[in-house]
């Protein structure tokens, strides 16, 4: 699940494939992360939990939706995003803590959240063989 090759350490742990600021380079899926974040939420989970289940990309893709919106509301979201984070590192083998991811998902949401969407459509592409 590193797509892209990247250098692995010695703990076998690999950086994100993107920069958590490479979401500035999409001016129109930056506005909409800063404007809903809650929808990229559940658009990942969704993805992801796709994935995890049945191998394959979500048939939806980017559309979909799920009751992980539901999960993220103002007060809990940074709890919530964090454990989410957590599962994306684990599952590509990324580096970091839990400590840190909880500071991403409180000062830098959006970024992190487009972060992952990229990390997420790098497998969806492998599993279609693009």
């Amino acid at each position: 699940r590193n797509v892209l090759k990247k250098s692995v350490g010695g703990d076998g742990e690999r950086e994100w494939s993107f920069g958590m600021f490479d979401c500035f380079g999409a001016c129109r899926a930056c506005l909409f992360l800063m404007l809903c974040p809650l929808l990229q939420f559940g658009r990942n989970a969704s993805r992801l939990k796709y994935i995890d289940r049945r191998g394959l990309p979500h048939p939806e893709g980017r559309s979909c939706l799920g009751a992980d919106c539901l999960l993220f509301s103002r007060s809990s979201a940074c709890i919530v995003h964090t454990q989410h984070r957590g599962e994306l590192r684990e599952r590509y083998n990324i580096g970091g803590s839990g400590a840190s991811e909880f500071c991403t998902g409180c000062f830098y949401m959006p970024c992190a959240l487009a972060q992952e969407s990229r990390e997420l459509a790098l497998e969806e592409s492998a599993l279609l063989g693009q």
